[in-house]
């Protein structure tokens, strides 16, 4: 009987660790093991941290606008290119993760554009687009894109393409054009801006007409 009692323990006690009877912490109870994260949850939180640093880079750029103090405004600058720096990263480690987030794409396009980065940033929004050809915020923020580089007729055909499926986003591109024959760059050509002037004029009274005509209320959009 005791042999049979012996034999009984060695393999009870055999059993419990098998199940993870010793357990990490000195508890002595079962632990749960901890569930793999998927692909895609690591994207997806590797994503919305870039955009809590995406979001701190645009507040930065809000303060500046207003600030005044030179040494505020090194600072301001400085810390708007980390910010936007750490969210790209942010946003590449997310794609590499799981490349059919197309947000991600589009957001990396933001934080590349905003930085001056514009020929990464179109890359970026054309894969986005290649995911998702409704995406049309991708869509106006790469006519930013092409602004910036001089291509006035991308511009154009994006502002048209925005007219038919989103006309929000289409008035808020019409605001960057508006930006941009404000305080154009220096290699810009006096016949170029001109041109592109003229057009920005033309269209917005055509927009202004077709709002009016269809009874819809003008959306107050400010440029970003």
């Amino acid at each position: 009987m005791r042999m049979v009692l012996a034999v009984f323990l060695l393999l009870a006690s055999g059993a419990a660790l098998a199940s993870g009877g010793s357990s990490m912490g000195g508890g002595g109870g079962y632990s749960m093991p901890m569930q793999r994260k998927s692909p895609h949850q690591i994207a997806v939180e590797d994503y919305n941290t870039g955009l809590k640093h995406r979001d701190r880079a645009k507040s930065y750029m809000k303060e500046l606008q207003t600030q005044q103090n030179p040494r505020k405004v090194a600072w301001l600058k400085k810390h708007i290119n980390r910010e936007f720096d750490y969210a790209a990263k942010l946003f590449r480690k997310a794609i590499a993760h799981d490349d059919s987030l197309y947000q991600a794409d589009g957001s990396l396009g933001y934080a590349l554009r905003k930085t001056g980065h514009y020929s990464q940033a179109l890359k970026a929004y054309n894969r986005a687009l290649a995911l998702n050809p409704e995406y049309t915020e991708a869509i106006e923020y790469r006519a930013e894109a092409y602004l910036a580089l001089g291509r006035f007729d991308d511009t154009k055909q994006s502002y048209m393409h925005l007219m038919k499926r989103d006309r929000p986003r289409a008035d808020e591109l019409m605001k960057a054009i508006e930006a941009w024959l404000a305080d154009p760059p220096k290699n810009a050509t006096p016949e170029s801006v001109s041109a592109l002037k003229q057009w920005a004029t033309e269209r917005m009274q055509l927009g202004a007409l077709t709002s009016d005509l269809a009874g819809t209320a003008k959306t107050d959009w400010s440029p970003d």
